[in-house]
């Protein structure tokens, strides 16, 4: 059975008190980590979701958000909060994995370590990879990289262990014990303070995001009756069409269209917009 473990490290033997006391700054950052990674993902696509209400129709609108109709608690928030829960409950994993854990396997001369970090960013890795006494200790089978690097003793050496702390199960929950970090998405994060420090992005930024995505509209159904279909033919003539004079003269031209009637400076309240309200006084000012 081929091994490969690319997120092994290794510590000293520890006791239990030990490993509580030593895991807790590890605690402090993945939460800390969590919590801005969310809060950034959250007020972001809470923006998207604001500016398409504003750019929209209340049919198209109600299409790119998946909801059948209007309701009078629909918030750019509120369904962006509704969104990232969908996709990080869902079983297919099509959001975040905010599920992070740390398996301690003990053997006779060392504890040996498995850290999930799942999405978090590189730093929270980082700040675990030089935490007191961790140890890289990655093991694989399948080059002789590790062996060219390391020495074949050494590399023999981690076969072993490795193969120890797996004698009874490889599955690591059942091979050791496994200490969650987080599981999931936060709660009681303070959104608005955390808006404060998120960077906004540009009109510009935000305008081009809404034209690519209104010209993919378009030209997808062109393409559509051309291919018949076929999503790669179509997915290839659509990027060689945006990269053309043609494509970018049209996007530039939507880039320029959504750049007026977008707002230009967004507050925390305008997440809190009831989009309902927002399309009553859309309608109020059609002529």
């Amino acid at each position: 059975m081929s091994t490969k473990i690319y997120n092994g490290y290794k510590l000293p033997v520890m006791s239990l008190m030990e490993i509580q006391e030593w895991i807790r700054p590890l605690r402090k950052k993945v939460r800390e980590d969590v919590e801005t990674l969310y809060s950034r993902l959250l007020i972001l696509h809470a923006i998207d979701v604001f500016d398409n209400a504003t750019v929209l129709s209340e049919e198209a609108f109600l299409k790119e958000v998946k909801r059948e109709k209007m309701t009078e608690f629909m918030t750019p928030l509120t369904l962006s909060s509704q969104k990232i829960s969908e996709e990080v409950d869902s079983p297919f994993r099509t959001g975040l994995n905010l599920d992070i854990s740390i398996v301690f396997i003990g053997i006779e001369d060392a504890t040996l370590v498995l850290f999930y970090h799942g999405d978090l960013p590189k730093t929270t890795l980082s700040f675990f990879e030089e935490m007191p006494h961790v140890e890289s200790y990655y093991y694989f089978d399948n080059s002789d990289e590790g062996e060219e690097e390391f020495g074949k003793a050494e590399w023999d050496k981690r076969k072993e262990n490795w193969d120890k702390a797996f004698q009874d199960s490889y599955k690591p929950s059942e091979a050791g014990f496994t200490i969650s970090l987080n599981n999931g998405l936060p709660f009681g994060v303070d959104i608005e303070e955390r808006f404060k420090h998120i960077s906004i992005p540009s009109l510009e930024k935000r305008a081009r995001s809404l034209a690519k995505k209104e010209l993919e509209r378009e030209k997808s159904r062109e393409i559509a009756e051309e291919f018949a279909g076929r999503s790669y033919s179509m997915l290839r003539e659509y990027s060689h069409y945006l990269e053309s004079s043609e494509g970018q003269e049209a996007l530039a031209g939507k880039v320029s269209k959504f750049e007026g009637l977008l707002e230009q400076d967004l507050d925390f309240k305008t997440l809190h917009t009831r989009i309902d309200s927002l399309f009553k006084e859309k309608d109020e000012q059609t002529p």
